[in-house]
């Protein structure tokens, strides 16, 4: 979730990118990134210290693309920008490969976005600016988040306040709400 506290008077645009849909485009026109992308698996991670949470040391080891049982898109992991990527498991004569596929997911992703700027409007993207008090909220799971630059000038500010809740926690909350309210059992 994002909260605007105080916007950029110039840029700031928020772009929101379904990478979902430049997924799909993947598995139509290339079906061995596709592969790549979804039987890979790469080491993440993220480390830190916040007000809100303490100190933490995030792991994960998973493809790019997750797929559910059903075949269906689950999720898409890709934020090159605040979270360390390692492919030091991956074999040797996948890594060529494997940066291939990342590079045309971010390629689709980005063209999107430069149509985004100059057209307003495409499939994959949508772009607008929040407002004093507005909060997005976004499954982080399928939605990329970027922004297009701003300008300050001398004593303004731009200010948004992000958070993060799990989707584990938020279903089990949602199990004991209806355990307590209407007696139902989830087993």
């Amino acid at each position: 979730m994002l909260q605007c506290i105080k916007q950029a008077k110039v840029g700031g645009e928020n772009l929101l990118a379904d990478s979902f849909h430049a997924v799909k485009i993947i598995r139509e026109k290339h079906p061995d990134v596709f592969q790549i992308l979804t039987s890979v698996p790469i080491d993440s991670y993220a480390t830190g210290n916040e007000k809100s949470v303490g100190m933490f040391h995030a792991a994960y080891r998973h493809p790019v693309v997750r797929m559910d049982a059903h075949d269906t898109i689950h999720s898409v992991f890709l934020n090159p920008g605040s979270r360390n990527v390692s492919t030091t498991t991956v074999p040797l004569e996948m890594i060529k490969p494997l940066y291939a596929a990342i590079k045309l997911l971010n390629t689709i992703l980005n063209e999107n976005m430069v149509k985004y700027k100059m057209a307003k409007g495409n499939r994959i993207c949508q772009g607008f600016s929040l407002i004093l008090g507005d909060m997005l909220a976004f499954n982080n799971n399928r939605v990329l988040h970027a922004r297009v630059s701003y300008q300050l000038k001398e004593g303004e500010e731009r200010h948004l306040e992000g958070g993060y809740f799990d989707w584990d926690e938020a279903r089990s909350r949602i199990r004991v709400l209806r355990e307590t309210l209407f007696g139902e059992r989830y087993f």
